[in-house]
């Protein structure tokens, strides 16, 4: 984990709502709790190395072919797996699973992959991150630069209140990152203090915010509690995947 080299100089924390009108930033940290960025980190937990995002199912399906090799496709449309592809996008489900030398992984998702390469073009650094990674995730967030951001993957274009719960959550460690650290100015915009309302509203229980989502009604409608349960976790993953290149491909990798 490197440096930014900003000592005790101000930091800026921002949250964006959904991914519309995102702004440069030295970082961005983007987050669909239910379940695509508990999914990439559960990936990565579990001995992936490198994880590449597509927009759509036609799309992922011609990476596998043109990528060639031992890629496993993960993915879903209206929370359930897609035909044809290896898993959906249920982190539980993975976290049972023998992934083998299925290391290298192709993922689809309805918010959280479009979130992701959007965030790529206005953001020096995107981190992927949730509750399973909360507290490293903050901590690499706060070593790449001084304007941070938290970008919500929401819902079909509206915002999601697990998301903006763990935004709350995430602010919250690194307000106290910044404390330790002697930071001597730290703004935070008007939408970082919504989240942190949010974040107050369920008594900091990131459970609590979870489990009152409307995603989370759906995937209990579709026989999903086993996810929605272990989405709820905080900071049992210590694993940080960042976004970078592979084969000159926007890829996800961990934080070295």
């Amino acid at each position: 984990m490197g440096s930014n080299g900003n000592g005790n100089e101000a930091y800026n924390l921002d949250v964006a709502m959904t991914p519309a009108g995102l702004q440069e930033k030295d970082c961005w940290l983007v987050v669909d709790v239910l379940r695509a960025s508990s999914q990439m980190v559960t990936f990565f937990a579990m001995g992936g190395q490198v994880m590449v995002p597509a927009r759509t199912p036609e799309e992922a399906l011609k990476l596998k072919k043109d990528l060639r090799g031992d890629w496993t496709l993960m993915g879903e449309r209206g929370g359930l797996r897609i035909d044809g592809f290896d898993f959906g996008n249920s982190p539980s489900a993975l976290s049972r699973a023998k992934l083998g030398r299925m290391d290298k992984a192709i993922i689809t998702t309805t918010n959280g992959t479009k979130a992701l390469l959007e965030s790529e073009m206005c953001g020096r650094h995107v981190l992927v991150a949730c509750g399973l990674n909360a507290q490293k995730a903050a901590e690499e967030a706060f070593e790449l630069g001084s304007r941070i951001g938290i970008v919500c993957s929401g819902e079909q274009g509206s915002a999601a209140i697990e998301d903006v719960a763990c935004a709350g959550l995430l602010l919250e460690k690194m307000m106290v990152l910044a404390k330790r650290r002697g930071v001597k100015e730290l703004v935070l915009t008007d939408a970082a203090r919504i989240a942190l309302m949010v974040w107050g509203h369920y008594g900091k229980s990131f459970r609590k915010g979870v489990v009152d989502s409307h995603h989370a009604q759906e995937l209990l409608g579709l026989g999903m509690q086993d996810d929605i349960e272990f989405c709820a976790a905080v900071d049992t993953m210590p694993y940080v995947p960042k976004l970078g290149s592979w084969m000159a491909l926007p890829a996800l990798l961990l934080c070295e």
